[in-house]
């Protein structure tokens, strides 16, 4: 169930960290990014509230990561077809 919720984030996230422009990515940046393509580095978090789900996904912080700021995503998913019905991505 939260499967769904990710795959979406996920979507908008890569859509963030796409670099583009006349620069190439900083290692720094490149290792962030790397960083966030990986499900295990986040926080996901169910809340039951009987016909619907509430998800909540965050990146987890980490020794190389201490501090990242926004990022979030918050999903309802209705509770018996797991379809989104209402998503808020943070900055």
């Amino acid at each position: 169930m939260p499967t769904v919720a990710y795959q979406d984030y996920r979507s908008k996230l890569f859509e963030r960290l796409t670099f583009s422009g006349p620069t190439t990515p900083t290692p720094d940046q490149t290792k962030f990014s790397e960083y966030l393509s990986k499900i295990e580095n986040y926080n996901i978090e169910v809340s039951d509230g009987g016909s619907h789900y509430l998800v909540r996904i965050y990146p987890r912080l980490s020794q190389d990561h201490p501090v990242v700021f926004g990022g979030d995503g918050i999903y309802i998913l209705d509770a018996s077809t797991f379809k989104i019905i209402e998503k808020h991505n943070g900055k």
